[in-house]
C-alpha cells in the first residue's frame, strides 16, 4: 500500500502540472514562456511533457588573418607580374625602333630612343624652315617687308611702294578653318599673291 500511495500521490503532481498548463490559452502566445514551450505531449494518463531542445545555428567563421594575409601577397604578387608583363612589352616594341639593340640593357636601351627623339625633332624644325610642315604649337605669325622700286619680281611690280604681309597660322585642322580666313582677308581688303598650305597629322600650317 505504500508503494502504491507513493505512485498516486505522483500521478496527481503530473496531473496537477498538466492542468496547470492546460490553463493558459492557445490564442494568447505571451503567456507561454518562451524558452520552455512544450513540443509534444504524450498520452495525458501519463502527465508527462516532452520538450524539443533549443535549435542553434552555426556562426559565421571569419577568415583567418593567416588566410588574408596569403591572399593579400597572392593578389599583390599577380598585380606585379602583369605590371612587368607591361614594361617588357613597350621594351619590346622600343627594340623594334632602335637599330642594334638586342644585347642593350634597358638603361643603355632609353638612353639611345632619348637620343633618337632629340634627333629626329632637330631634323624635323630644320625642314620646317625649308618648306610648310605643321608643328604640335599652335601660334600665329606676321611678318611685313617693304617692296622697292628695283624689284626684280615680276609678281610684285605692280605692289612697289606697297607692304607684303606674310602671316602664318598652324593649328588643328577643321572644316571652317578656310573659310574663315577668307572673310579676315576680305574684311582687311588684302589681295593673296601666295598661299602655302601643309596639313599632317590633323593639323594645319
Amino acid at each position: 500500500m505504500e508503494n502504491y500511495n507513493n505512485d498516486s500521490s505522483e500521478w496527481q503532481q503530473q496531473q496537477q502540472q498538466h492542468k496547470h498548463w492546460s490553463q493558459y490559452s492557445c490564442d494568447d502566445h505571451s503567456q507561454f514562456p518562451t524558452q520552455i514551450l512544450p513540443h509534444n505531449v504524450s498520452d495525458s494518463s501519463s502527465g508527462s511533457f516532452q520538450y524539443s531542445e533549443f535549435h542553434t545555428w552555426p556562426l559565421p567563421i571569419e577568415e583567418s588573418l593567416e588566410d588574408r594575409a596569403v591572399s593579400a601577397s597572392k593578389s599583390h604578387s599577380q598585380a606585379e607580374k602583369r605590371r612587368r608583363d607591361r614594361i617588357n612589352t613597350q621594351l619590346a616594341n622600343l627594340r623594334k625602333l632602335i637599330p642594334k639593340s638586342d644585347k642593350m640593357d634597358k638603361a643603355a636601351l632609353l638612353g639611345s630612343v632619348i637620343d633618337q627623339v632629340k634627333d629626329l625633332k632637330r631634323k624635323a624644325m630644320d625642314v620646317s624652315k625649308v618648306i610648310t610642315v605643321p608643328t604640335e604649337i599652335d601660334e600665329v605669325s606676321i611678318d611685313y617687308n617693304h617692296v622697292e622700286d628695283e624689284t626684280n619680281n615680276n609678281k610684285l611690280n605692280k605692289f612697289k611702294n606697297n607692304f607684303i604681309i606674310k602671316a602664318s597660322v598652324c593649328c588643328d585642322d577643321r572644316p571652317e578653318l578656310f573659310s574663315e580666313l577668307i572673310q579676315v582677308l576680305k574684311g582687311l581688303r588684302l589681295t593673296t599673291v601666295k598661299a602655302d598650305i601643309a596639313s599632317v597629322g590633323g593639323r594645319i600650317k
